[in-house]
Formats: C-alpha cells, sequence, structure tokens
C-alpha cells in the first residue's frame, strides 16, 4: 500500500472544510470514526469528487507549530467541531475558520509515537463526549468540549498501557500508533511490539472501559495455560 506523509507544521484542510457539513452528520451515527464502523478507510462522501476536485481552493490552514515530523491523522467533525491527532498530541478546531479550540499535549513521554488519529467516544448520558487518545504506550481520556483529561478515568485521565503486560520489558518497543476502536462502551487497543527476538511484551489487543479506564478483556495471541488451542504452541 502506498503511503503519503505531509509536514506537521502546516495541515491543509481543503476537503475536511469542504466535506465538513456531509461529514458532521455522518460521524454522529458512527462512534470513534467518521468514516465507517469497520475502519476499512472507505467514505462514501460524494460532495468531492473527480470532477471538482481540481476546483478546490484553501479555506484556511491550520499550523500545529511541531517542526520535522510527519502528521498522518485524519481528522473528523462531530456536532460541530473538528478532531484530530497532531504529533504529540491531540486537539479540537472550528471546521469554518480553523481556530484552535483546545490542545492537549501529554508530558512525560519517553518515546513519543507516530499517532494516526483519536476516537471519539458519544457519552451515554450521564458522562459526557469524550476523546480517547492513544499515543506511545499510554491511552488518554479527553473532554470532547474542553480538552483536559477525564480525572476518573484511569490515572489523572490516563492508563499506562504497559503495565502488567511490559513490565519486564522497560526499553523493548510497546507504542500504539492508531485511534482505538470504540464499541459501545469500549475502547479497543492493539500495540506495535519488536518483531523479532523470542522474549518481549505481549501484542495481545485489549479493550478498556472508556468511563473508567478498566481493562475489560484481553485476547491472548498466544493461548495460556487451559485456553483453547493452549498445546499448539512450543516454547519461543
Amino acid at each position: 500500500m502506498r503511503t503519503k506523509t505531509i509536514d506537521a507544521a502546516i495541515v491543509g484542510t481543503i476537503v475536511a472544510v469542504c466535506a465538513a457539513t456531509a461529514l458532521t452528520q455522518r460521524s454522529r451515527d458512527v462512534a470513534g470514526s467518521p468514516i465507517d464502523s469497520g475502519h476499512i478507510r472507505y467514505s462514501s462522501l460524494s460532495q468531492i469528487n473527480a470532477g471538482n476536485v481540481n476546483a478546490l481552493k484553501p479555506v484556511w490552514v491550520y499550523d500545529t507549530g511541531v517542526k520535522g515530523r510527519g502528521w498522518e491523522g485524519n481528522p473528523f467533525v462531530v456536532d460541530g467541531v473538528m478532531y484530530l491527532s497532531i504529533p504529540g498530541g491531540a486537539s479540537a478546531l472550528d471546521p469554518e475558520t480553523g481556530k484552535e479550540l483546545w490542545r492537549f499535549v501529554p508530558q512525560g513521554l519517553s518515546r513519543p509515537g507516530r499517532d494516526r488519529g483519536v476516537a471519539y467516544w458519544p457519552g451515554d448520558g450521564a458522562l459526557s463526549a469524550r476523546i480517547l487518545y492513544a499515543t506511545a504506550d499510554r491511552l488518554y481520556a479527553l473532554d470532547a468540549k474542553t480538552g483536559l483529561p477525564i480525572p476518573a478515568f484511569g490515572k489523572d485521565g490516563m492508563v499506562n498501557l504497559r503495565d502488567e503486560v511490559a513490565d519486564k520489558y522497560p526499553d523493548a518497543l510497546y507504542t500504539i500508533s492508531s485511534p482505538a476502536a470504540i464499541y459501545k462502551n469500549l475502547a479497543i487497543i492493539s500495540p506495535s511490539t519488536q518483531e523479532f527476538g523470542s522474549k518481549g511484551p505481549s501484542g495481545d489487543p485489549r479493550a478498556f472501559d472508556v468511563r473508567t479506564g478498566k481493562q475489560v478483556w484481553r485476547f491472548h495471541t498466544v493461548p495460556q495455560p487451559g485456553e483453547p488451542l493452549d498445546g499448539s504452541w512450543g516454547p519461543g
């Protein structure tokens, strides 16, 4: 698959702004992704097409202020607010003007990751909407209106994804680059880990409660004792 990276200092939003109206309505119905619930990166939007794409002109430009790092995230619009990841953080914009409404920059990351977007949870009536931001080895829950961490989520708004998984391998690769997949009240993540060596942290997919940050389930990619097919794997 061919991929392209643009300089993170300037993010052009020609497509995002032109499609804001249609995207806003669709995003209300698809939690976590403005494209599709299956995350296959297909959009049914038709306002911009092969017949008019050459006539598009920039409406505004958002300067992230971050130099020298690639940007790979897809912004999306929910209820009149554009959400996106930026190198080393997440932000919310006014899609009509490009004005930054809030910016969240986590502190103390030992190995900043390459972020490819954020996820949206619409709330459950009792709790308001949240932005789930996964980066490096952490998962944050942010207030969708203010960008502030949710104190009741994990520890002061953050879950350390290395806990109970990579504790024994502090220097090994364990990072999240893709946004969490949202299903009901679950944020599902799958990490990138080292691709060589017989010892290291597990890359098991895990699900966390978006309200509390507690782990709900973990799928062992290598079956553990007592699980189906546990005898099919020999020592690594």
